[in-house]
């Protein structure tokens, strides 16, 4: 799936800005160094919960990373290798529009995922 792709490079962005050995990020995050580097090399997704735990932690824009839109945190980051992945893995146009439905289906399990948790506490909350 296409969005490994971008997922992990926006991944290994930030662990690198913030100047962590993979070792270092993964544990700040709740994951095992292994963990981690399998999300870096597009070999596993990261769960909610990571995604959770890298917006507590330093901010980072849930959207923006497991899609790349948006902003990371407070300043918008236009990178063209992460966020034009035609121009920049020559992508043809049939692979952007296979990597946009890959997309939009991750985005709909996310959602489901974030709301079966949301009901989950609710009902949790009732007496």
């Amino acid at each position: 799936m296409f969005y490994n792709i971008l997922m992990y490079q926006r991944f290994i962005k930030i662990r690198k800005d913030l100047k962590m050995t993979q070792e270092v990020f993964a544990e700040t995050i709740g994951l095992s160094r292994t963990g981690l580097a399998m999300i870096e090399i597009g070999k596993a997704n990261p769960t909610l919960e990571t995604v959770v735990n890298i917006y507590n932690k330093y901010g980072i824009n849930p959207t923006w990373l497991i899609i790349g839109s948006g902003k990371i945190k407070n300043i918008d980051y236009n990178l063209n290798e992460v966020n034009d992945p035609q121009a920049a893995y020559g992508m043809s146009n049939i692979e952007v529009i296979n990597m946009q439905r890959d997309l939009i289906e991750f985005q709909k399990k996310q959602i489901k995922e974030i709301s079966d948790k949301l009901e989950e506490c609710r009902k949790s909350k009732i007496p």
